[in-house]
């Protein structure tokens, strides 16, 4: 599965920006063809490690594509595009995003 990752570090108001994402975003992603599913974690600090950076990320959305292709013309698309507008305006200097193609395992 081809996707993208946004990663979003702590802001002034994280819970409005969940709000925006939730009533906001996520209705246009999952209109757009190609676009299979949205996934949004809140993050938390991990046991693992000792010290915690100020800067830490609050909240990780996966958007999940049926192919690379879909992936393209999701985003060269004009309201895929405008969405994505939205969004970093939104979000400013708090996002980072990726994309990947994962691999999934299920237990038994």
């Amino acid at each position: 599965m081809y996707k993208t990752i946004g990663l979003y570090k702590q802001m002034e108001n994280p819970e409005e920006f969940i709000d925006f994402y939730e009533q906001v975003i996520t209705p246009r992603l999952l209109c757009l063809p190609g676009v299979v599913k949205v996934e949004m974690t809140r993050l938390m600090a991990s046991p693992f490690r000792e010290s915690q950076d100020e800067s830490a990320y609050f909240l990780m959305v996966e958007t999940s594509f049926e192919s690379p292709e879909a992936l393209q013309q999701v985003l060269q698309s004009p309201e895929g595009m405008e969405t994505v507008r939205l969004l970093v305006e939104r979000a400013g200097e708090s996002m980072t995003a990726f994309v990947g193609k994962s691999t999934e395992w299920i237990s038994d």
